[in-house]
Formats: structure tokens, sequence, C-alpha cells
């Protein structure tokens, strides 16, 4: 089709075209133009002409028109509107006045109004060929003396349209019954309204015609609505909490605050007015009405269409009048309208034309179809909605509305800092009226949704969409699908009204408002659709591709200016604030085109930037300018400008922070970008990067001008005007912020829910617009969430600032390990001196002065408590050809064999013994104690003229400590076949890792084979302890773990799952850098070696100290006088050069000062709080090096070399050469030469003698020690006990009790609640005021803080007190003689009620305004008990769920009694009720304990109230106040003595199996493990349980607070505590047992448990039934025996003499004379005196057997042993003598060896 421009229209010019279509468009044509087109036809060289002549249309004219009366009342009067004299030339080229009488006309006549919409709505009155009708009219316009404006359209046979105008005065008949309408009776109008509309609407129904009766529903509805309505707002902004400077502070009246009270009753005014209701109703019956003739008339014609749908359109016009219902009535007759245009216009009206040459009514019925879309629309959603967006967002939970009212606060800054202070409300009471308030509000939005959701399907009509959403959207959708169907090809129609816009163009693909083309690739075609336009690309392929059959395409674009897709299921609905605009574009088959790239530009409201002048803070390391926003919706995009004030600009770019929940740093950050000229000083975030909502804080850094300085700024606006400012730094030039938070929703229509997933966003500032950038869809309805939050400049806080306060941990933790390393240093300095003298070689006492024969004898003794010895030890060494004969391991210096040491002794023979075989060693056992007793690792002999090594394994007790061992041991040479064996491997290479590899240990037992100097293992534990510490601060994310859910709190220190990781990840970080340090001191060569032992060791002295501390140093002098050579033997293979070692210190003690300046600077960026933070994980990794990494690294090394290498460097000699012994053997150190003679031989008896006495003392000992560990343990089990319970938790208990359960009379008691108006009363009366205190004694109000408080003013209420009912569901029975009742059966929990209900136990649906103005809506729905932590509870009666129905008491007693005065108006309580639940929890700070209170008010099926309450005291922080510290360490200790004990009992299990158990006090040991570990699961379960709950408390303070299961739990801790002390109290008896005094009352009952047993089985047996017996004959009168168990506890007590006859007497003599008799005869008399006798027989026996044992007199051992401490020991030369007569035993042995 080829199109024709007026230039060329009317030049002449040729259009050439390949078509056979042409057009025409009106808008270029005028009245009587003649118009000539010639179309010559050009084909295979022949050519043809064709002429065609036609006229344009001219309209009728030279007519009148009149309407009289001239005023008149509408719905009353007929207005009859006459014309006369109109012509028409009608099949003529011109007109001719004398011709042009008497044609065929038609008189269209329409009522012109403006609704309250500003859309101008014409209702037809008449179209009809006669120049007469009459017909009813609305009023005139109110504002214009009721002039009303008539029209009239003349048409002729070629739908030429001449418009005629008349005003008339039509006015509003009700209005002149009440002249005055100020003061008229709203009942009386009421009553004429009614009257009024009954009686037009009988005259018109009398018609029987459709069209008269709609015409009268839409003049009187003009009518009644002609009335002025109350204001519709709910609450008035002005002075009640609806903002924060008006309400969230204090709302005042007059400069007086005003009362919670005043302020909540303000809330819940409902301003109704009346008329309007009626009115609304009458508009509502209208509606029907019209809707019922609807289905009765004839719609088929476009005429019948334009009517009804202007007449529905007028009436639903006012908003103010027109209900759901209504709305739903005008939205299904839409539905019925539109399906019946589309049909007939697709019968009527020719495809591709705008209209047929019979009628202009397609376009008038599309006109009117459109109005009543954008009516119903206008209705159905409020024009402001997404203002309410965020009372929507914070109506979602209490918690939501926390946030917006501590952002609002924060916001104001200091000025709400001081208004909170003085306010008459506390913070939740604040809260609490800003969530009724959201609430309310809420509602609106909540009706708005149901109106445009649900669907009424029930409704008998063809249509059956949702109300108005789908309705709209049918409609829309409809309308444009026929409007492309019949316009022209290269048309554009545009339907426009207030709300609504319909937009459709039909075109060629490539011609569609063509913009330009983009590259050769692409195609732009912009479309301007109301303010926005459209930006669709397409691939040039895609147009010139013919098989896609794109010549056609037809587009449409529909626009909401109202949301009607808010019917999703979360709040993106709300939060779009821009118009919804629905596109689609179909091909010439219908197919829908896929859109392959969308740019859609809408505009937004205009932001206003504001203009700061930003400072800087002094301390402040970042420089930064702060702000802080809010982000309220996940997925929109955070978009920042800055418009710098002065110009030319002196700042080049500015580098913007962002942190969520916390101040950004040029550090730490979330995201970061660059505002600069080249980028428009804007940038946006994506979504992406922002995870939660809240406020969001910016940090800005400017980068100023090269060049620029200070100057002086005069602004001539704004806040700062006027004055002149002195900018001393460019970068503090003043500069404007905008900050919005947007995002592009698109509606996925078969989720039915909004997503911002398929769109990007952009911004343009300037011209305030912003554009989603889409594609890829068939289709598409979006908007967007365009937003400017509140934000706030920060100018007061300080980052990265030192404060010795706030790095006193770090400060504290550097001066402790400073400290200690220096004190190390120097015990360090010291042990590496005295190792050198300790390694020496000191030759054997009994060597002799001409022995010329040498033998190096080192001497390994064991790394295990206690391997060290005092005994005197002797051996003989066997060779091929002699023996050594009987030696003596003693250098006559050193006394004793410490544990993990290791002596060289230089050995001496006459001649050499050959090739060592064995050796035999023994000692005497002479050592004291513990130090009887040796454990021998290895013994190693080296000739020194052979140079040969000679290895003795033992690895086993020299001692007599038990009657299998032995104080001698035979040790065979070792091959080298033997000594590399795994096992032998792994042990060595394991004790020698520890002692050498291991950290810690290391330090303490340095190994002999090893330079590695104890200075330089703590010079490089210094440097793993900074690395760690450096590694932590590096790895350390403070607002990850700021009061994170699953932190556990240990007194100062926090733990979670990440302080875990990052101290595991900073300890496996900081290892290798220390391991290279150890290498190298580890493998460079010492710088000399000196053997000479006239060397005094000056390389490691230290002036003044070493004097001073040499004189502790006795036994090392004396040694040092007899070594033949000192240093260093058998070391390590060393291959570095020597000056690794000061590479190895430098890097020690510079990698130490390096880490801990960096700690300093981190650690002045976090604070207090964080750095503790910081310091748990840094003691995490402290331990975790010393338990974890290098126990396994020790290990693990021990079981590779034991796998890969080998031992054999075990039988490398070592360095020491003949040559040094012979310069430094002094010959005075031997002895004369002689006979070394044998000592006389022990006798068996004596060493039977001397193992029976050193296993008693061991037993003793034993138990001595066992009975210290447990006497300790039970002081920490007692400590820990105490710590969970405190003396005062019974004054706290009592303190409640009196003020709830027995207050002063005339209060209610709960004693006495005997009704359900007993216990409302003593919830109003008693509970209420206790709880929620209002007043002093004085009578004056008390301040916000102290209401926060219970009654006595000392117990903090923790969150709002909780009513919960237990229900039962009604059935109906037939019962006998009454038959078919109802009946309230027990209750059980699988079958209690769980259904929601209405008000007054009523079945849904539910009244959603009533519930939204009240305080008990909730109570009404079942909660499940996991929604609530809830667990079941046993009352007095019957168990009880742990849901139920739940009615949270508000903060404030106001709340609480409004919401109980609902609960008892809608009678709460009834015959269904089972269980009331009252649940309060109180802290008291003083005493740090929690007091939990559970009152069950139990109503029996029985009839009655059966009452029953609980309180908890209790302690959930354990480590507050002094204590906390000890209570740490009691739980540390209890931690490892259970491990110990744990170790204990595995062992003893796997030793013994199932013989374990058959000792008794094995079996305690066992369940001590047991209670131990289900203790420790039980504390850190509670802990954890605490932790989340106080978590959830401090999101919501205002939600109560479930502590029933922490309660419960602690309950049962403390039983396992009890039982845990029980058992290690028992246990201490049990050690105490080896006494044979204490040990008699075990053997006593041991003697005479089977009889016991016996006797116990026959004894309750008749004691059961007796029980039985008991509740049987008294159980229907008595409550001591009302069932069995009672029944057992009052027997039990009548059995030790506190019996209850009396009562039983009164009430059956009888029976209970004899009960009572037998009971006492047969049980006490008999059967107890038996009980007595069996003990007295046990008791008797054990005293005979225990007269002639005395051996387990542990007090007389303990005595005996005082009696040597205090009277002296016996020198060691004495104990000499004593020891060569037990030597005398190894002359028998070595002459048999030999």
């Amino acid at each position: 089709m080829s199109k024709i421009t007026p230039s060329s229209l009317y030049s002449g010019e040729r259009v050439s075209t390949n078509t056979d279509t042409l057009a025409l468009q009106p808008k270029y044509l005028d009245y009587g133009d003649k118009i000539r087109i010639k179309c010559t036809v050009n084909t295979d060289g022949k050519t043809a002409d064709s002429t065609y002549y036609f006229t344009i249309n001219e309209p009728p004219y030279n007519g009148t028109c009149t309407i009289t009366p001239e005023t008149g009342r509408a719905s009353l009067d007929y207005f009859e509107i006459k014309c006369s004299s109109w012509k028409d030339e009608e099949d003529r080229y011109g007109r001719d006045l004398a011709l042009d009488n008497n044609v065929p006309l038609v008189y269209k006549v329409y009522q012109i109004s403006n609704s309250t919409s500003n859309d101008t709505s014409s209702a037809v009155l008449s179209e009809t060929p006669e120049p007469v009708s009459k017909a009813l009219l609305s009023i005139g316009d109110p504002n214009n003396d009721y002039t009303a404006d008539v029209r009239v359209k003349i048409t002729d046979k070629y739908n030429g349209i001449t418009e005629y105008y008349l005003d008339v005065k039509v006015t509003n008949p009700l209005k002149e019954i009440f002249n005055d309408t100020s003061n008229m009776n709203t009942e009386e109008l009421i009553t004429e309204m009614s009257d009024f509309v009954d009686k037009v609407l009988e005259d018109a129904r009398a018609t029987k015609d459709p069209i008269m009766v709609m015409k009268a529903s839409e003049s009187l509805a003009s009518v009644i609505t002609d009335f002025p309505v109350e204001n519709r707002t709910n609450i008035d902004v002005s002075n009640l909490p609806t903002n924060w400077q008006d309400g969230l502070l204090d709302a005042s009246v007059n400069g007086t605050m005003k009362a919670y009270e005043d302020m909540l009753t303000d809330i819940l005014q409902k301003p109704v007015d009346k008329y309007q209701e009626a009115a609304s109703q009458k508009v509502q019956n209208l509606t029907q009405l019209m809707f019922d003739e609807l289905q009765t008339s004839n719609s088929s014609t476009f005429y019948s269409i334009e009517i009804t749908a202007n007449a529905f359109a007028n009436v639903i016009a006012n908003p103010d009048f027109t209900n759901a219902e209504t709305a739903i009535l005008a939205s299904q007759a839409l539905g019925q309208l539109i399906e019946s245009f589309s049909n007939i216009s697709l019968i009527q009206v020719t495809p591709d034309a705008v209209f047929t040459s019979g009628t202009t009514s397609f376009e008038d019925s599309k006109e009117g179809l459109v109005l009543l879309i954008n009516n119903v629309v206008t209705v159905t959603i409020k024009s402001d909605l997404h203002n309410d967006s965020d009372a929507i967002l914070a109506a979602q939970a209490v918690s939501d509305s926390r946030k917006y009212v501590e952002i609002m606060a924060y916001m104001q800054g200091d000025i709400a800092y001081a208004l909170i202070e003085n306010a008459s409300v506390t913070p939740e009471e604040r809260v609490g009226l800003y969530f009724m308030r959201s609430r309310i509000a809420e509602l609106d939005v909540k009706k708005q949704k149901e109106l445009v959701s649900i669907s009424y399907s029930t409704l008998d009509i063809r249509f059956k969409a949702a109300i108005t959403g789908d309705a709209v959207d049918s409609a829309l959708e409809s309308v444009t699908k026929t409007l492309l169907a019949v316009i022209c090809k290269g048309c554009t129609d545009i339907t426009e009204k207030s709300n609504t816009l319909v937009y459709v163009q039909k075109d060629s693909l490539g011609e569609m408002n063509v913009h330009g083309p983009v590259n050769d690739n692409t195609t732009i075609n912009r479309i301007a659709v109301g303010d926005a336009y459209l930006s669709l690309t397409f691939p040039n392929s895609l147009t010139e591709n013919p098989k896609t059959n794109y010549s056609t395409v037809m587009f449409s674009a529909s626009v909401l200016k109202r949301n009607t897709y808010i019917y999703d299921s979360s709040s993106i609905g709300v939060l779009i604030s821009s118009p919804v605009y629905k596109l689609t574009m179909t091909g010439s088959n219908q197919e829908p085109i896929t859109l392959p790239l969308i740019n859609i530009y809408e505009p937004t409201e205009h932001v206003y930037e504001e203009e700061y002048l930003p400072t800087l803070t002094p301390d402040d390391a970042s420089q930064l300018f702060y702000h802080s926003f809010l982000y309220r919706k996940i997925g929109d995009y955070v978009c920042i400008q800055i418009d710098q004030s002065v110009q030319p600009v002196y700042v080049r770019d500015y580098t913007v922070y962002l942190r969520q929940e916390t101040f950004p740093t040029h550090l730490d950050y979330d995201m970061k970008t660059v505002l600069s000229y080249d980028k428009d000083w804007m940038s946006c975030f994506p979504p992406e990067q922002i995870t939660k909502t809240g406020l969001v804080y910016v940090g800005l850094s400017a980068t100023p001008v090269p060049g620029e300085t200070g100057y002086e700024w005069t602004p001539t606006e704004g806040k700062y005007y006027p004055g002149t400012y002195n900018v001393t730094d460019p970068r503090l030039s003043p500069y404007k912020i905008k900050i919005i938070t947007s995002g592009c929703e698109t509606w996925n229509e078969k989720k039915k829910e909004w997503s911002g997933t398929s769109c990007a966003m952009d911004w343009y500032p300037p011209a305030d617009m912003i554009s989603c950038n889409c594609g890829g869809t068939k289709g598409m309805t979006f908007g967007n969430t365009f937003y400017v939050p509140p934000n706030t400049i920060d100018f007061s806080t300080v980052f990265l600032k030192f404060s010795p306060q706030d790095q006193a941990a770090v400060l504290a933790t550097f001066s402790v390990v400073i400290v200690f390393y220096i004190i190390l240093m120097l015990w360090g300095r010291h042990q590496d001196k005295k190792d050198i003298v300790k390694w020496g070689v000191t030759p054997l006492i009994d060597n002799f002065a001409d022995d010329t024969y040498y033998y190096l004898v080192t001497v390994y003794t064991g790394m295990r408590r206690d391997a060290g010895t005092k005994s005197r030890i002797g051996f003989i060494v066997a060779g091929d050809d002699y023996d050594s004969g009987v030696r003596e391991l003693y250098d006559g210096v050193r006394e004793e064999f410490p544990t993990a040491s290791v002596h060289h002794f230089l050995m001496a023979t006459s001649f050499p013994l050959g090739e060592l075989h064995y050796v035999y060693i023994f000692h005497d056992n002479s050592g004291e104690g513990a130090y009887s007793s040796w454990y021998l690792n290895r013994l190693d002999i080296e000739d020194l003229q052979e140079r040969t090594r000679y290895v003795f394994l033992c690895g086993q007790w020299l001692s007599l400590d038990d009657e299998d061992s032995s104080v001698d041991a035979i040790l065979p040479v070792c091959g080298k076949e033997n000594v590399t064996t795994f096992q032998n491997m792994f042990y060595l290479n394991t004790k020698e890792n520890l002692a050498d590899n291991h950290m810690w240990v290391s330090i303490f037992y340095r190994p002999t084979s090893s330079n590695f100097t104890r200075c330089q293992r703590i010079s490089c534990l210094l440097l793993f302890i900074m690395l760690t510490m450096i590694g932590n601060a590096i790895y350390f994310r403070p607002e990850d773990d700021f009061q994170p859910t699953s932190v556990v709190r240990v007194g100062p220190l926090q733990f979670s799952w990440r302080t875990v990781y990052i101290s595991l990840a900073s300890t496996l970080i900081a290892t290798p850098a220390v391991l290279f340090s150890i290498i190298l001191f580890k493998k460079a060569k010492p710088r000399k070696i000196s053997t000479d032992v006239k060397d005094k060791s000056l390389k490691y002295a230290v002036p003044v100290l070493d004097n001073m501390m040499d004189k502790w140093l006795k036994e090392s002098k004396e040694l040092e006088q007899t070594l033949v050579a000192k240093g260093y033997f058998g070391m390590e293979v060393a291959f570095l050069p020597w000056w690794f070692i000061i590479i190895a210190w430098i890097i020690a003690i510079g990698g130490s000062i390096t880490a801990a300046f960096f700690i300093m600077l981190y650690s002045m960026q976090w604070g207090k709080q964080k750095t503790e933070l910081w310091l748990s994980q840094f003691a995490l990794s402290f331990f975790q090096s010393i338990f974890i990494v290098d126990p396994l690294k020790v290990i693990v090394l021990a079981a590779v070399f034991a796998m890969i290498l080998t031992q054999l460097e075990k039988f490398r000699p070592s360095g020491l050469k003949r040559d040094i012994i012979l310069k430094n053997y002094r010959q005075r150190f031997g002895k004369e030469s002689s006979i070394r003679i044998p000592v006389p031989p022990l006798s068996n008896d004596m060493l039977e003698r001397a193992r029976q006495d050193r296993m008693r003392e061991v037993k003793m000992v034993q138990a001595i020690k066992e009975i210290i560990i447990t006497v300790i343990f039970l002081w920490i089990i007692f400590s820990i006990s105490y710590s969970n319970r405190d003396h005062r938790s019974y004054l706290i208990h009592r303190a409640v009790e009196n003020q709830i359960l027995t207050p002063a009379k005339p209060l209610q008691q709960y004693n006495q609640i005997l009704t359900h108006d007993d216990y409302v009363k003593w919830l109003s009366e008693t509970v209420f005021p206790a709880v929620f205190p209002e007043e002093e004694y004085n009578g004056e109000r008390l301040h916000w803080r102290w209401r926060q408080y219970f009654s006595d003013l000392t117990n903090f209420r923790v969150g709002p007190p909780r009513l919960r009912q237990l229900r039962v569901t009604k059935t109906m029975e037939d019962i006998p003689i009454v038959g078919m009742s109802k009946v309230y059966p027990n209750y059980n929990m699988l079958k209690e009620e769980d259904r929601d209900f209405c008000f007054s136990w009523l079945a849904p649906p539910c009244d959603k305004e009533r519930e939204a103005y009240s305080f008990s809506y909730r109570a009404w729905k079942f909660t499940k008990a996991s929604d609530i932590w809830g667990i079941p509870i046993a009352g007095l009666y019957n168990t009880y769920g742990g849901g139920g129905y739940i009615a949270e008491l508000d903060v404030n007693w106001d709340f609480s009694n409004r919401t109980l005065k609902e609960l008892t108006d809608y009678l709460w309580l009834d015959s269904a009720t089972r269980a009331v639940f009252l649940e309060i929890l109180l802290y008291n700070p003083n005493s740090n304990i929690f007091i939990y209170c559970t009152f069950i008010t139990e109503f029996p099926e029985t009839g009655g109230i059966i009452k029953m309450y609980s309180m908890y005291p209790l302690r959930i922080y354990q480590h507050l106040g002094a204590t906390g510290v000890y209570v740490i360490l009691c739980e540390v200790c209890f931690i490892l003595y259970l491990v110990a004990l744990i170790a204990r009992v595995t062992y003893g299990l796997y030793q013994h199996r199932i013989e374990y158990f058959k000792s008794t006090w094995r079996t305690v040991d066992f369940l001590g493990v047991i209670g131990g570990i289900i203790g420790i699961a039980m504390y850190f379960g509670r802990l954890l349980l605490a932790n989340e709950t106080m978590s959830n408390f401090r999101d919501d303070p205002k939600t109560f607070v479930n502590f029933q299961h922490i309660a419960i739990w602690d309950v049962l801790f403390v039983l396992l505590l009890g039982c845990l002390v029980f058992l290690a109290t028992i246990r201490l008896l049990g050690i105490l047992g080896y006494d044979k005094r204490i040990g008699q009352v075990f053997k006593v009952f041991d003697n005479c448990a089977w009889d016991l047993f016996w006797f116990g089985v026959l004894f309750f047996y008749i004691f059961l039934g007796y029980c039985a017996f008991g509740y049987l004959l008294f159980g229907r009168s008595l409550e001591s025996y009302y069932n069995v168990f009672e029944a057992m506890g009052t027997l039990f007590i009548s059995m030790i003499g506190k019996s209850k006859f009396t009562e039983m007497n009164e009430k059956d003599p009888v029976m209970a004379q004899f009960y009572f008799f037998t009971f006492i005869l047969l049980m006490v008399y008999f059967l107890l005196t038996m009980f007595l006798a069996m003990l007295g027989e046990s008791i008797s026996v054990v005293q005979a057997r225990s007269k002639v044992d005395r051996s387990e007199e542990l007090v007389l051992y303990l005595i005996e042993k005082f009696k040597d401490v205090f009277g002296g020991k016996k020198s060691h030369q004495n104990n000499a003598h004593k020891s060569k007569f037990i030597l005398n035993i190894f002359i028998l042995t070595s002459t048999y060896i030999i």
C-alpha cells in the first residue's frame, strides 16, 4: 500500500507503487474538495490509463436546535430537543440552498459531562431520523450553576456530521428539597433519596423499555451522588502516628503530648458517612437493575452497546459512591459488551477500513467501552496506591514495622533521640501504633486485591473472568484485536482516557514509524504511547525475509495508569509506581511475533536533590562523606547522581562505596563505583550485589581537580543561602545528591506474579526518565518500581580511629604475648646453657684408673608420667669375649634420671668386651614413692675405639607396682631389621617428633639430637602467634559475624562456625612460614662446636643475669667439673651455612614485628565489640595449633617416616672421639685398680615383701589421688550446678507469686477462680496491672522506660504475655435419654480443634475490615505447635498440645485490656474451651535470672475449673559478672575430666569386656561418662536455643518470647546435673571404701543384697495391693486417693508417721478403720521389722570378717605419711647402705648368666 502526503496530493506529484491499494487519510482532506485520480499501468511495454473523479462530502448545514425547558430537574423533567431547517447536498457535488431541503438526516443527542476523574463522558439521549426527541437528563455541572452541555450530532447519508451545542440548567431535585445542605438531617435525606429513586424507577420500569431504565438509572446516579462525602482517610496525618514528625515521636495537641490510649483511639476511628453508605447501596441497586436489563435486552447493535457502556460508565463515575459489588457488576457488564462488540465488528465492519458507508457507531461504541474500562479501573484501584507501599510492607509483620520506625528515627538523628527520651510512649508502643496504622492502610489494598482477583464463576454469564483484573485485561485485549482487525493498513488509532490508553497500529514491519537504521543489522521503530515511548529493534534479516510474512504487522499497546495486576502473592504489585504497559505484536497470520529487543522509556517523578556542604571527621582515615538510604525491595537497582553546586567544578570525580548494615570504609565495602563527568556524574548498582533490605550506607570519596585550592562559596539559593562559606579543601565542595531505587518488572500471566529478571534498567536524571531494556518475549506486560528513598547524611561516624579503650583487647593480648616471650627467652637461654652441660659425657663412678678401653653409654628415659627414677641402677654388659661385671649407672653427681632425659656416661673397662650381645639392667627400688619405678626407653652403647654403636631397646617399666612387674630386664642387642619394623619406627618417630616438632612441647623437651635451641623455638612460636593473628585479621569480616544467630558466647569470647573455619584456615596459613624458619634453624651448621670442658660457653652468656642465676645452678656446676666431653653429640645432619641462622632470626623477629604493626592497623577500624570477635578467632587458632595441628603433624610425620624412611642413623656413631676422652679424662675420676667385689644376694622373701609394700603404697597413693581428683571434680560440678541455680530464685518466685497469685484483697486471687467471669476478672484486675504498671504509688505516670518493667519495677518484662487456648471440636452424639445432642468431648491432642475462625467462633469468610480494626483477630486463628516451638504440656487433668489459638497481649495495659474486652465480647472462652495457658517471661537484671511463668487453667468436660501454675527461674547467661570466668574454667575442667574418664572407661571396656560391669564402681564411672556426654550436649543445646530465642526477641521485642522449651530443657539439664552430683558423691564414697571402716558399710549391703532383693519384691507387691485397694475404696470421695499415684504417695507418708486417717474415717468409718489397721500392722510392724533384722545379721557377719584384716587401713597409711613428712626424711647416704643389700640379688643373676 502506498501513502500519499498532503504536498503530493495538491501538487499533482506522480507517485509510483507496486501495490493495488491506495490510502488517503481523512486528516489531509477538506470538505468539498474535488479529487481526480489518474492511474497509469505499464506492463510488457504496453500502457493503459484510467481516471477517477470524486468530491469530499460536506456535512449538513444552515439549521438550528433548541431545548425546552431551559431549566429543569434531573430524573423528573423530560427535556425536548427540537431541530429545524437543516439542509444537505445529498448526492450532488455542491451545496444549493434551493435544492438541499427535505433531505433525510439522523439526529443523535448527547449530554456531555465531566466525571471526578476529569474524563469527558457522553450520555446518549437518543438517535432518531426525527428532528424532535425527549429525554431525561442528568444533573448539570454543580460548579457551573448546574449548567449542562447538550450536543446534537446531525448526520447525512455519507456520514457527514455537524455538531450543535445547547446549554440547559439541570438541577438536583433532592437539593431543592433541602435548601441548606450544611444543616440537613442525614436520616431525612436518606429517606427522601430512597423514595425519590423508587418513584423514578417505578416510572421507568412502566415503559418496559430497557434503554429507558438504563437512562433513568444513569440520571438517578448523578442525582444521589451529588453530595459531599466526609473525608475517607482513616487517619489524619497531621497529628497521628503515620509519619515520624507527627506521631512516631509523640503526637501532641496544643503542645501537650497525647497519651497512648488517645493516640490508639484516634487511629481506630472509622469515619462513617451514613448517607454515603445508603447512596452507595442505591448505586449498587441501580447497577444491578441495569445488569438485569442487559441480560434481557438486545445488545447486538453498536448503538445499544454505546448507550449501555456509557450508562454503566456514568453510574460508576464517582468512586466515593461505588462499592466492590458495584464494580463487580460493572466489570461483568463490560465483559458482555466487549464480546458483543467484537462479534458485531467482525460482521458489520469491513476489514481494513475504519468505517462502512452506513454508520459511524463503531467509533462511538469503542469510545464508550474504553470509558467503561477506564472507570472500572478508577473505582477499583486507588490513584495513590504506590504511596501506601511503605505501610503495606510494614504491615507484613511487627518486625517490619519496627524496621521502618527505626529507620525513620535514624533519619531524624539527634532530634529523634531527644524526643524519644522525653516521649509519652515506649518504643514498643510506638511500633505497635505504627503497625496498627499500617494494618488499616493495608486493609484498603487487600480489598482492592480481592476485587481484582476473586473469580465469580457461579454467575450465569458467558464471560467468566476475574472480577476486575482479568475483566479489564480481557476487555483491552478484545478491543485491541477488534481494532487491529478493522483499521486500514498504515493507520493508527489512539483512544485515551484519564487512566486508560489504547494504541493500535497496522503497517509493515519496516515502515512502522521508522526512526532510522542503526546499522546494517538492526532497525529501530520508535512509537510514542502516552507519556512514554517504545523503541523496537529488529534484525533487518527479519524484515527482508519474504518467508516471514511480516508485510503486515499489527502492534497494540494498552496503558493502565493504575496497576490492576496487584493480586500477586508478594507485595511487588503494590510497589509498581509507573503505569502498566501491555504490548503485543502479531503478523498477518495472527501469529505472535517475538520482540528481540524493546526499550521502554518512561517518565518518572522529579527527584529533588538536597544540597550538602560536606565536612571531614579529623580521625577518619577513610576521609569519606557518609549518607544512608532505605532499600526496600530485593531486585531493585540503586542509582546515585551527584551535581556539584559550584562551577567550574573543583572535584574531578567521586568514588562511591556502598555497604549494607554498617558504614563503609575504603577497606571494607560491598560495592564501589566512580562518578565522573564522562559518566554524567551518575551510576547504577545492579541488584545482584544487594542481598538485604533495610538501611544501605554510602561513603563518598572526593578526588579534587589537580592544582585546585580552597575558595569562597556564596550560594544564591538553597538551605545555605544567604551566606558566604570558606571552602578550605576542594574536596569539601558543596554537592547535591540524588538516590533512587527502581526495577523493571514484567508480569508472568501463568504464575500470576511480577518478576524483575527479564529486563535491565537505566536512569536518565536530566530527563526524569528511566529505561527498561527487555527482549525475547511474545507480548509483554511491564511496569517499574521507581522509588525515591528517604536518605540522610552522617558526618559524625568515626572510622579507623585509634582508641586505647577500643583496642584494649589487642593491646592486652600483645602485652601478654611479649611478657611471656621475654620470660620464656630468659628461661630458655639458661636451659640451653644447662643442656650443653647436661648432654655432656660423665664417667661412671666405678671406673678404674687403669681402665683403658672406653664405651659411651647413652640412657634414654621414656616420656611418660613418672617415668623417671631416683633408685640406684646397675647393669651388666655382655660381649663375645667378656662381660663388664655389675656396674652402676652413677657419676657421683646426678641422683635422678628425669622423665624424657638422655644421659651420657663413659664406661671404662680393662679390656675389650668384644661384639656386644645383651645388657642386663636392674635397680634397687630405693626411690621414694613414684621415684622407685623407672621406664627405660632405650640404651645405646658405643665402642669408641671401633666406632661401633649398639642399640638395646627396652620400652618397659622396671618396677614392683604390680604382681607381674619386675625391677630387672635383659635387653638383647637390636639388629637393623629389628629397629626398622613399622611398630618400632612409628613409636620412636612419634616420641622424637613430639619432642622435636611439636611447637609447644619441644620447648620443654628439647631432644639431644637437635641444635635447634630453645630460644630459637620460642622465637618461632612468637612468629606463629603473630602470623596467626594477622591471618585471622585478614580473613575477619566483622559485618558477617556481628550478632549472628549461631553465635555461642563464652564469657568475653564469641564463637560461630565461621570463626572456627577462619581460625583453622589462619592456623594452616601461618604454619608453612613458621616451618620455613624452623628448617633454617635446624639445618644451619653451628658456627662453632666445642667439646672442651674448659669452655665456659661465653657465646650464651648474658652479663649480670648469668652471674645471678648461676647461683641456682649448683648441680650444673658440679656436673661440669666431672665432664670428660661437653656439647652436642649425635646431631642431625646440617647442610646449610651457619649464616642461615641470621636469616632465620630476621624472619622470626621481623615477621613478628611486621605482623603486629598490621594487626594494630586492622584493629583500629573494628572497635571494641568486633575486636573481641577477632580475639575469639585467634584463641581458637591458638588452641587448634596446640591440640590439633601440631599433634596431627607429629603423627603424620611419624607414620610417613616409619613407612618410607629407615632408622639407620640410630646405628651411626656419635661425634665423640677417643682422643677427646684422653685429653679431658682425669685420673682422679676413677677408682684405683682393684677387684670389683660382687654384692651379697637379696632373698626372695625380701623381694616379695618389697613388692607387697610397694603395691600397697601404690594402691594407697592411687586412692589418695582419686580422692583428691574426685573432690576437685565435686567442687567443679557443685560450682557448675550453683551457677545454674541461685538462692535468689526463690525470692523472685515469691515476689511474682505475691503479685499475681495471692495479691491483697479485694483483688481476684488465682486459687479463687471458679468461673469464666472470675478468670477474666483475674486477668484484668490482677495480672494486667502487675504486668503493665502505669503509675507510681503516688499516682504519677511512670516514665516509659519504667513501664517496660513488672509492677515491682525490678523485673524487666521480656516481650508481651500470651494467652493460648486449646479447644475441642463440637460433635453430635446419640446420648441415652437425651437423644441426639451437641457434645464437647474430652480433650485429645490428636483430635483437637485446628480450624481458623472468625469472631465469635464463626466459620470463614471473615470481615477483613473488622479484623483490621481488631485487637484480637489472631486469637481466632489456629497456630501450629511447630510455628511457635510449642511442645506438649501436662496439666493436672490432661496433657495439651503445643499449638492453639493465641492472643498476644501487647506491651501495655491499655492495648491488653482492649484485647481482653474484645475476646470477652465475642465469647472467646466457651463450652469448647479445655485449657487456657497464660505465659509471662520476666528478667531480673540484678541477679541475671529469667523467670518463665505458666498459668494453666483447665476447663474439663466434667465442669468446674482446675488451676495449676509453674514458675521456672533460670539463668541462660552463665558467664556474666565476676564469677563468669570462674564458671568457664570449671566448665573447661569438667570437659577435660570427662575426656580423661572416657579414656579410662574405654580402656577398661577394652580390657574386661562385659566383665567390666560386674564392678559397681566401674558401672558408676560408665554412667558418669554417659551423663557427662548428655550433659554437654544439653548444655550446648540450651545455649543454642537461648541464643536463637533471644535473637528472635531482639528482632521483634513486641512478639511473645517462647521460653517454654528452654525452661523444660533447663529443668532436664539441672536434673541431669543433680544426677551427676549424686554419682560423683557416690563415687567418692566408693574411693573412701579403700579404708576398712568405710568399706564395711558397702560390705553390709553386699552381703545381704540377694535377701534384700526378694524382700523388696514382696514389699512392693503388698504395697501396690494396698494402693489399689485404697483407690477403689476412697478414690471417688478423697483427693488423696483420687488415682493410684496419689494413693501411693498417701500410703508412703503414712508409713513414716504422717497419716490421713481422719479424713478417711469421716467418709467411711468402718472400711477406714479396717484398711488402716491392716496396713500398719502388715507393712510397719511385720515387713519393716524383717528389713531391720536382715541388716542386723549382715552387720554381724561383716564385723566378724574384718577383725583379722587390717590391710586396707587408708587412714593409718595417711597418718604414717604425715609422720614421715613432719618427722623428717632419712638422708640418701643412709639409704645407700640399705641399697647394697637390695643389690645382692644381682650377684646370683650375674653368676647364672656367666
